[in-house]
């Protein structure tokens, strides 16, 4: 199957056309296997749609459910348990009401109490206690006016406590706004700069860590320059999730190209404060730093690799020497990994101590 959001409009020819929606379609033959409509309309009957959507798998590699936003920051998820697509549907929804209605998982608004757009696709991590936690960014930069847009803009983990396919009452699962949340910048704070950065810009906050057995997850107010937004998936790897933020340069025309700086954030999921930084910002083989500024005009890939012989032992390994001094920029971490595309070579990261590579492939054997 193809399973994709509405997509955008802005025209109010019907209102329903506003409304995001999910589809999935029949891949190999164009078919439509089924629509389900979120029901929600802005009251201003403004421009909407559903935009990136993050499907969940179970053990057997089914997909049983998805994850999806719309411009007026509604986290949506979608219930696709059944063997029926006829009983397919919103995962929060409340037939007792009148009219009955679906409930989003989360609504982000900024600290304004402005909705932030979600156009990216969210992505997630299990839980170690059960459920999931959703990981998304809001920002948008594909419509007139979006280049100069300055609106505060902000990363999320928030968890998803309904396991998938359980009837619940909307109201008791659902992450009642910002308060369920804990912030890891208070007021105008912004992260700050690691001094004697070395190749790059690197950033650091402090860690507030979350209680999950009081709050529902964090919110991170981007606020490292103006016009900052997340437009790009989260990359889970291993031990951290990479989020990739955007600065437009240029914000004077809607039809050219927009030059734009990145922000790199490499967090814990779940910012539980114990996990190690992933960057040595000033190259002294002490990790300090969760932001770097990247540079490239696309999307960067996190990979894992093997990591580097640092001790003394590694004389006779090499054709030369190893590197001792603070140039080197070689932090003691067990599992290393490297930001693609990030300039020249790439930034380092640390994954920490229980990063593991999992990968496997299923084989079928045909009928004789």
């Amino acid at each position: 199957v193809v399973i994709f959001g509405s997509g955008y409009r802005d025209q109010d020819i019907n209102l329903t056309d506003l409304m995001p929606k999910l589809y999935i379609v029949d891949a190999l033959t164009g078919n439509l296997i089924k629509r389900i409509d979120t029901g929600f309309i802005s009251s201003g009957g403004g421009r909407n749609g559903l935009g990136g959507v993050g499907v969940v798998r179970d053990g057997q590699m089914r997909i049983v459910a998805a994850y999806g936003g719309d411009l007026y920051g509604n986290l949506w998820k979608f219930d696709l348990t059944s063997d029926n697509p006829n009983s397919w549907g919103m995962a929060f929804f409340d037939s007792s009401a009148s009219p009955a209605k679906a409930w989003p998982l989360f609504t982000a608004t900024n600290s304004n109490g402005d909705p932030e757009p979600i156009i990216a696709k969210p992505t997630f991590r299990a839980m170690p206690g059960g459920g999931v936690i959703v990981l998304f960014g809001t920002g948008q930069l594909h419509a007139v006016g979006d280049v100069s847009n300055t609106d505060e803009r902000t990363l999320y983990g928030v968890t998803d406590t309904l396991t998938v396919g359980l009837a619940s009452p909307a109201a008791a699962r659902v992450v009642a706004g910002k308060a369920a949340l804990v912030p890891q910048l208070n007021g105008n704070a912004s992260p700050s700069v690691i001094a004697g950065s070395v190749g790059t810009t690197y950033r650091k906050f402090t860690v507030m860590p979350v209680d999950y057995s009081t709050k529902r997850g964090w919110y991170l107010p981007l606020r490292i320059g103006a016009g900052e937004r997340l437009i790009n998936e989260p990359q889970i790897r291993f031990d951290g999730v990479l989020m990739q933020t955007v600065r437009p340069l240029n914000n004077s025309s809607d039809c050219t190209g927009s030059k734009v700086t990145r922000q790199g954030y490499l967090l814990d999921p779940f910012m539980s404060g114990a996990a190690r930084l992933p960057f040595d910002g000033n190259a002294d083989g002490i990790a300090d730093s969760n932001i770097v500024e990247i540079q490239g005009t696309g999307d960067n890939l996190l990979v894992m690799r093997a990591p580097k012989c640092t001790g003394p032992h590694c004389s006779s390994q090499t054709p030369t020497p190893p590197c001792t001094g603070p140039a080197c920029n070689r932090m003691q971490c067990p599992k290393t990994g490297v930001i693609m595309g990030a300039g020249s070579g790439g930034v380092e990261a640390c994954f920490g101590s229980d990063a593991i590579r999992r990968q496997w492939r299923q084989l079928v054997s045909p009928p004789q």
